[in-house]
C-alpha cells in the first residue's frame, strides 16, 4: 500500500498511473478517506450531525475530488459544509470559529499540476503527526467502498467572509503603497482584493488569463513571475504580493522586481513584530540567528513546526517557503496574515520616512545567499543517494545533521542541505553562505553530486529489476 501521508497532508496522483508511491486521488479512495476522517474525529461514535467544511485551490482535478468528499461526508451522516475555492488558512480559521469539527482542504500546493492532494484540520487547526497516525490506522482497516451519488450542496461564502473580515481589521493605512497583486493561481483571488480594497493603497491586479493552472512552489529560488517584474517596474510598485494555489505560502517582490526569499520575510517580521520565541525548520535561513530572540529548529514540515511551537511554547513559526505561523491566530501556515504585516511594516516606515523600500528594509540585515532547488527523483532512489552523499562528506571530515535529509556545514553560515521530498516524487537541495559565488558554486556541485548518484541508482535499479 502506498504512503497515505507525507510532510503536510496526503499527495497522490489524479490518475492512475501504474506507481505505487503515492495514493492515486480516485473517487473511491477519496471517498473512503473521508469516512476514514469522519471515524477519526468521532471516535466514540456519540457526535450527531457533524459539520465538516470542505475547500479546494483551482486545480482542474479538484471539483471532481470536491464532490466526491461532499457526498461521503452526507452519506456517512454528517453535514457537508462547501467553502468553494478557498485558502487553507481561510478554512482553518473558519473551522476553529465556527461549529464545524473539522476540515478538508483539496489542494496540491505547490507540487505538479497532475498530482493534488488533502489536507485534513481538526476543530482547531491542521492535524498532528499522531493523528495522521490514527487515521492511517483506520484507513487500514477500512474496507468498505463508498458509492458517489448526484447531490448538490449550496456553496457557503461564510468561511472566506470570516477571514476576510479578520485580515480587513489588522490592515492598516496603505494610501502611501502602491501594490502588484497577483492571485490568478491562488485561493486568495477569492480574498486578497476585497482585503486591499479599503486599504487606500493603489492595487495593480494582474488579469491576463492564464491558459492553465500552474503551481507556484516557494521553496525555489528559481520560480519567478517575469509578469510581475515588468508591471512592478512599468508601475513604479513599492511591492509586489502572490501566493502558492492553497494560499498558505507568501511570495514578495521588491520594488525592482526582485523575489524576496520566504523566509527571509519571515525572519524581517520575527524581528520588527513583538514575537519572543520562535520555531522554525533546519532549511531556513542562518539570519533567524541574528536577531537576537530565542529560536528552535525542528524538522521540515508545518506538522513539526506547529508540534514544537506547541513543546516550547513559541508565539510564531515559520519555514523557508514563507508559510508562517502565528499561534495568536491560529496553528496553521498562512500567506494572508503575514502579507498584512509586511504591508503594515512598509506602511508605517514609508510613513516616517518616504524614501524607505523593500529591498532598503531586507538590506537593514546580514545579507545570506540563499539557492533552493529541486529535481525530479523516484522515492526508491532517496535512501540510495542520502547514503552516499553522507559517505562522502564523513570521509571529507565535514559536520552532518540528519534531523531531516543530510545538512552538510562547511562552516557555521555555510551549508547544504540535501533532502528528498515526502510529499512528491522530488530531490531537494538548499544552499546558504554569506558569499553569492559561494553559494552559486556549492549549489552546482551539490545539483551535480545527487543527479550523479541518482543516475547510479537508477542504473542498479535497473539491473537488479531486469
Amino acid at each position: 500500500m502506498a504512503k497515505l501521508f507525507g510532510t503536510s497532508g496526503i499527495r497522490g496522483y489524479t490518475e492512475y498511473t501504474g506507481k505505487d508511491d503515492y495514493v492515486t486521488l480516485s473517487d473511491e479512495f477519496c471517498s473512503i478517506i473521508t469516512k476514514v476522517f469522519i471515524k477519526h474525529i468521532n471516535k466514540d461514535g456519540e457526535k450527531k450531525d457533524l459539520k465538516i467544511a470542505v475547500g479546494m485551490d483551482f486545480r482542474n482535478s479538484s471539483p471532481r475530488i470536491q464532490k466526491i468528499i461532499l457526498n461521503a461526508i452526507e452519506e456517512n451522516n454528517g453535514i457537508p459544509v462547501n467553502c468553494g475555492v478557498t485558502p487553507t488558512p481561510a478554512l482553518t480559521y473558519f473551522v476553529k470559529h465556527s461549529d464545524c469539527v473539522g476540515g478538508i482542504m483539496i489542494t496540491g500546493s505547490h507540487i505538479k499540476e497532475s498530482m493534488n492532494g488533502l489536507k485534513f484540520i481538526n476543530d482547531r487547526e491542521e492535524i498532528s503527526k499522531e493523528e495522521e497516525k490514527s487515521i492511517e490506522e483506520i484507513y487500514s482497516k477500512e474496507i468498505t467502498s463508498q458509492k458517489e451519488n448526484n447531490n448538490n450542496f449550496k456553496k457557503t461564502d461564510v468561511c472566506n467572509q470570516l477571514y476576510i473580515d479578520f485580515l480587513k481589521s489588522k490592515t492598516k493605512n496603505y494610501q502611501n503603497l502602491k501594490i502588484i497583486l497577483d492571485v490568478r493561481n491562488s485561493c486568495h483571488a477569492n480574498t486578497f482584493p476585497e482585503i486591499l480594497s479599503a486599504t487606500g493603497a493603489e492595487v495593480i491586479q494582474l488579469k491576463k488569463i492564464l491558459q492553465e493552472f500552474k503551481a507556484l512552489d516557494t521553496d525555489s529560488t528559481e520560480n519567478e513571475n517575469p509578469e510581475m517584474k515588468q508591471a512592478i517596474l512599468s508601475s513604479k510598485a513599492d511591492i509586489g504580493v502572490t501566493f502558492d494555489s492553497d494560499g498558505d505560502r507568501l511570495s514578495v517582490y521588491d520594488e525592482n522586481g526582485n523575489v524576496v526569499q520566504g523566509d527571509l520575510v519571515a525572519a524581517i517580521l520575527a524581528d520588527i513584530l513583538p514575537i519572543k520565541k520562535i520555531v522554525v525548520p533546519i532549511n531556513v535561513t542562518s539570519l533567524i540567528d541574528t536577531i537576537g530572540k530565542t529560536v528552535i529548529r525542528s524538522k521540515v514540515g508545518s506538522p513539526f513546526v506547529v508540534q514544537a511551537m506547541k513543546e516550547n511554547s513559541a508565539d510564531f513559526g515559520f519555514e523557508a517557503n514563507g508559510g508562517c505561523i502565528f499561534a495568536e491566530v491560529m496553528l496553521t501556515r498562512d500567506g494572508g496574515y503575514p502579507a498584512v504585516c509586511l504591508l503594515n511594516v512598509l506602511a508605517e516606515k514609508k510613513q516616517k520616512s518616504p524614501t524607505i523600500t523593500i529591498s532598503k528594509i531586507c538590506l537593514a540585515y546580514p545579507q545570506f545567499h540563499v539557492f533552493r532547488t529541486k529535481f525530479d527523483c523516484p522515492t526508491t532512489h532517496n535512501e540510495y543517494i542520502l547514503k552516499k552523499i553522507k559517505e562522502k562528506y564523513l570521509s571529507e571530515n565535514k559536520h552532518i545533521n540528519d534531523t531531516d535529509g543530510l545538512k552538510v556545514y562547511f562552516d557555521d553560515t555555510t551549508w547544504i542541505l540535501f533532502r528528498p521530498s515526502s510529499n512528491s516524487p522530488e530531490f531537494r537541495i538548499f544552499v546558504e553562505s554569506l558569499y553569492k559565488e559561494t553559494t552559486t558554486t556549492l549549489a552546482e556541485d551539490a545539483l551535480k553530486l545527487a543527479r550523479g548518484i541518482m543516475n547510479e541508482a537508477e542504473k542498479l535499479h535497473k539491473k537488479l529489476y531486469k
